[in-house]
């Protein structure tokens, strides 16, 4: 007796899981580089880097340290912590 195992597969529902799944790939690329430099960070938040030291740099709270003359920020602390500070900006 030979016993025949059958399965369909949804296309569209298959493709919308893959899409799904590259997306949360791609958007933990994000994350790969575990620190960044100044030059990093304002172009993470498209602000000059007078605006950044001007506004949050120098927050005590802001995860960053120096490295020789260099800054470097940790990336997933730094996302954290500009989440918060911007939840505590004016609303204009």
């Amino acid at each position: 007796m030979t016993s025949m195992l059958q399965i369909q597969i949804n296309d569209a529902a298959a493709e919308a899981i893959l899409r799904e799944e590259i997306r949360k790939r791609v958007d933990g690329l994000v994350h790969k580089a575990t620190f960044w430099d100044m030059q990093e960070l304002c172009r993470q938040v498209s602000l000059s880097e007078t605006t950044v030291k001007e506004t949050f740099f120098y927050d005590p709270d802001f995860p960053k340290f120096r490295v020789g003359r260099k800054w470097l920020i940790n990336a997933r602390l730094a996302e954290e912590f500009l989440y918060e500070w911007s939840s505590r900006q004016p609303k204009n």
